[in-house]
């Protein structure tokens, strides 16, 4: 009875996880939603004629940036859990994680802060 018990707890807790799996769509939301971030604080500025040119900036370089993740994302369905990553130089490197309705981008936006300021490479080497 006590093994009964336990095997259906693991299948209405492995349903839970099944039905919640989040979509394609929810990580590249996540991915960009740390992108764009990164964009618009490293474009804004306290002097408003480089504000307002900085949120012009920031409006295009999100809008690039959320074709290139659409395009370059691949999405891992482990039916449990799922993953995104992308390929660079022949590796894979994980940018994003999700289980439970939630996805959790890989990286911040001091990250990419950093791979600006010292190529991408210190970026996929060290936080990917």
């Amino acid at each position: 009875m006590k093994k009964l018990f336990i095997l259906i707890v693991l299948l209405i807790a492995a349903g839970a996880l099944i039905a919640t799996n989040p979509s394609r769509e929810d990580h590249v939301a996540a991915v960009n939603q740390v992108v764009s971030s990164s964009i618009e604080q490293n474009l804004s500025s306290n002097n408003p004629v480089l504000d307002i040119m900085g949120k012009v900036g920031s409006a295009i370089g999100s809008e690039v940036a959320r074709n290139v993740v659409d395009q370059k994302l691949e999405y891992c369905n482990y039916y449990l859990f799922s993953l995104s990553r992308t390929q660079y130089d022949g590796k894979n490197y994980y940018l994003s994680v999700g289980a439970l309705g939630t996805v959790k981008a890989t990286f911040n936006e001091e990250d990419l802060k950093n791979a600006v300021n010292n190529g991408i490479n210190s970026l996929l080497k060290y936080h990917l």
